[in-house]
């Protein structure tokens, strides 16, 4: 019995290491995808803070072009006279 008990005692050591291995790798899975989770989320945050830079940037140039903006003139108008008056 003594040997039967020795191989049974082996078979659940061998066991147990696999269970540890296999949490091991469990949780070490969780904590990348937790940090790729964070990363992402890090990630978008940048993003909107480029939006929102990009956007107040878009919104600046036309608020200076504005100013400088001439008014439309009837060039296409001006020219269809122009060339009336040639005929």
């Amino acid at each position: 019995m003594n040997s039967v008990q020795a191989g049974h005692e082996m078979i659940i050591k061998k066991d147990s290491e696999i269970v540890k291995v296999k949490v091991k790798r469990k949780s070490l899975a969780l904590k990348a995808k937790k940090e790729s989770s964070d990363e992402e989320c890090s990630t978008s945050g940048s993003e909107d803070e480029e939006y929102t830079m990009a956007v107040k940037d878009f919104k600046k140039f036309f608020k200076r072009r504005g100013r400088f903006v001439r008014q439309p003139q009837n060039n296409k108008k001006t020219f269809q006279r122009s060339r009336d008056d040639k005929n």
